[in-house]
C-alpha cells in the first residue's frame, strides 16, 4: 500500500493524446465524465468547493488537461489548468480511494498530501479550516456566577477574619485552679490558671466583614465577566464549527454534543470538588485560627482565651470551605468537559475516516 501512494503522490510523466480538439475526458471509470454532488461527496472530490453542480475534465491538442467546475451559486462555470501530473494522481486516488484514504490518515503528513492532491482546483481553502477548534464552549453566564460566588466567599472569609479581629473586645479575666492528682504515688498539687474572656462587636464585625464580601463579589463578577467575553468572542469566530476533519469538511458543535459522554465531566467534577474544599478548608482554618487567637500566643501558657459568638468567628471557614468547592467543582467540571468534546471530535473523525465501496 506504500508503493501505491508513493505511486499516487509522484510524477506520472507525460499521457499520449491523439485528436485536435478539446474532448472531455474520464479521470476515473468509478465517476465517468461528469462529476456531481453524489461523486463528490463518495469520494471527497475537489475540496472546499461548497455547491457543486458538475465538474468535467477537459483535454486540449497540446495534452494539457483542464477541469471546469459549475457550482449552484456561480454562472458560469469556471475552468482550472490541471497538469497532466495531477490528472493522473486525482484518477488513482478514485479508484483506490478504500485503500488510499485510511493510509493517508495514517501518516503525519497525510492531511496535507491529500489537499496537495487538489491545488489550484476550485476554491482555495481557507487557514481556519486548517487551525483546530478542541475547546468545547462555555456558557455565557456561567463565568460571572462561579467567579461572583468564588469572589463573594473569598472576601467574606476574608473579611470576617479581620472584621473578628478588629470587633474583639475584653470583658473580663477571671482566675480558677483545679487539683491535680499525683501519678503513680507522687504529690498532688493545684494547678492556677486565669481565663480571659472576650467579646465581639456585632457592629464593629458587620462594618468590616460587609466591604470584605461586597469587594470580592465584585471582583470575581468583573473577572467572571471578562471571562465570558473572552469565551464568547471564541464562540463566534469558531461559528459553531468545533472542528475539521481529514478531508476539511467542518465537524459542527451539534455532532459533538450528540456524541459526547460524561464520564470525564462527572470524575473531574467530583475531583475537583473535593480538591477545591480541602483548600478552602484549609484557608478558612488558617483564617478561623487567627481570630480565635490560636496562633497569637497568649501572654502567659497558663492562659486561657475564651470569646463568646462562636459562629461568627466560624464565618472565614465555612465560606472558604463553600467558595473552594464551588470553584474546584466548576474548573473540575471545565476540565472534564474539555476532555469529553475532545474524545467526541477525534470519535467523528475516525467514524468519517470509514470508507465503504
Amino acid at each position: 500500500m506504500l508503493a501505491l501512494i508513493v505511486a499516487l503522490f509522484v510524477a506520472a510523466g507525460t499521457v499520449p493524446v491523439a485528436g485536435d480538439t478539446v474532448l472531455p475526458v474520464v479521470v476515473s471509470p468509478r465517476v465517468g465524465f461528469e462529476i456531481g454532488q453524489v461523486e463528490q461527496k463518495r469520494f471527497h472530490l475537489f475540496p472546499g468547493v461548497e455547491g457543486l453542480s458538475s465538474a468535467v475534465f477537459y483535454r486540449a491538442p497540446d495534452s494539457s488537461y483542464s477541469v471546469s467546475i459549475q457550482t449552484t451559486y456561480a454562472h458560469p462555470a469556471r475552468s482550472f489548468p490541471v497538469s497532466a501530473d495531477q490528472f493522473v494522481r486525482i484518477g488513482r486516488y478514485i479508484d483506490n480511494f478504500e485503500q488510499v484514504v485510511p493510509e493517508l490518515a495514517a501518516l503525519p503528513e497525510g492531511r496535507q498530501m491529500y489537499f496537495d492532491l487538489w491545488q489550484g482546483l476550485g476554491r482555495e481553502l481557507d487557514s481556519s479550516e486548517s487551525a483546530l477548534h478542541a475547546a468545547a464552549p462555555e456558557s455565557r453566564w456561567a463565568g460571572r456566577v462561579v467567579d461572583g460566588l468564588s469572589g463573594a466567599a473569598c472576601g467574606l472569609g476574608i473579611g470576617g477574619a479581620v472584621g473578628a479581629i478588629s470587633a474583639t473586645e475584653f470583658v473580663s479575666t477571671r482566675h480558677d485552679s483545679v487539683l491535680k492528682y499525683g501519678c503513680l504515688g507522687g504529690e498532688d498539687y493545684w494547678y492556677h490558671y486565669s481565663v480571659d474572656i472576650y467579646d465581639l462587636n456585632r457592629g464593629t464585625y458587620a462594618a468590616v466583614a460587609s466591604p470584605g464580601l461586597a469587594a470580592g463579589a465584585g471582583a470575581g463578577y468583573l473577572l467572571g465577566r471578562a471571562h465570558d467575553r473572552r469565551s464568547l468572542a471564541v464562540a463566534k469566530a469558531r461559528r459553531g464549527i468545533a472542528d475539521y476533519d481529514f478531508f476539511g469538511d467542518p465537524i459542527t458543535e451539534l455532532e459533538v454534543r450528540k456524541r459526547m459522554v460524561a464520564s470525564n465531566r462527572i470524575g473531574w467534577t467530583i475531583l475537583g470538588t473535593l480538591s477545591g474544599w480541602i483548600v478552602g478548608t484549609g484557608a478558612g482554618l488558617i483564617a478561623t485560627s487567627i481570630t480565635r487567637g490560636i496562633m497569637f500566643k497568649p501572654n502567659k501558657w497558663d492562659t486561657i482565651i475564651v470569646r463568646n459568638d462562636g459562629f461568627s468567628l466560624d464565618i472565614p471557614l465555612i465560606a472558604l470551605s463553600l467558595g473552594g468547592a464551588v470553584r474546584g467543582a466548576w474548573l473540575g467540571y471545565r476540565r472534564g468537559n474539555q476532555a469529553d468534546w475532545r474524545n467526541a471530535v477525534a470519535l467523528l473523525k475516525q467514524e468519517r475516516l470509514k470508507v465503504y465501496p
